[in-house]
């Protein structure tokens, strides 16, 4: 049994596989053929198994590659995401202990206004304790 092989239908170069270079060469209608004998056409089978393998591999490689990029991608959104929320949690923070140190600002003033306000009622009252001691004598 021999195998035909028009070079129109081959894509590689004869020096490329080692095949052909023990190939018969025929010429039919101006075409290019390859007859290979049986013990031939056996190892180039095995050949184009282990290359289809090969390939499987390859195409198996590629798309757990491409799975991959897609979750790094999506892991990168969700950093992005995070990093953008958690800043404008800091900046709302920051806004926040402004606020409070305003309003701690606040309170102390009127603290310190209570406490003269005390002070000059404890002041008038002591006065007014000794006006009426005094016009009591």
């Amino acid at each position: 049994m021999s195998l035909a092989v028009p070079t129109s239908a081959c894509c590689v170069k004869t020096d490329s596989l080692p095949v052909l270079q023990r190939a018969t060469i025929l010429q039919i209608a101006g075409e290019t053929y390859y007859t290979l004998d049986e013990p031939t056409m056996r190892e180039t089978v095995t050949q184009l198994q282990t290359l289809k393998s090969s390939l499987t591999v390859l195409e198996t490689y590629r798309d757990d590659q491409a799975a991959m990029q897609t979750e790094l991608q999506h892991k990168n959104e969700v950093i992005r995401q995070t990093t953008t929320d958690y800043n404008r949690l800091k900046g709302q923070i920051a806004q926040k202990q402004i606020e409070w140190q305003q309003l701690d600002s606040e309170r102390n003033k009127k603290l310190q206004r209570l406490e003269r306000s005390r002070l000059w009622l404890f002041l008038a009252g002591v006065g007014t304790a000794l006006i009426a001691v005094i016009a009591a004598k």
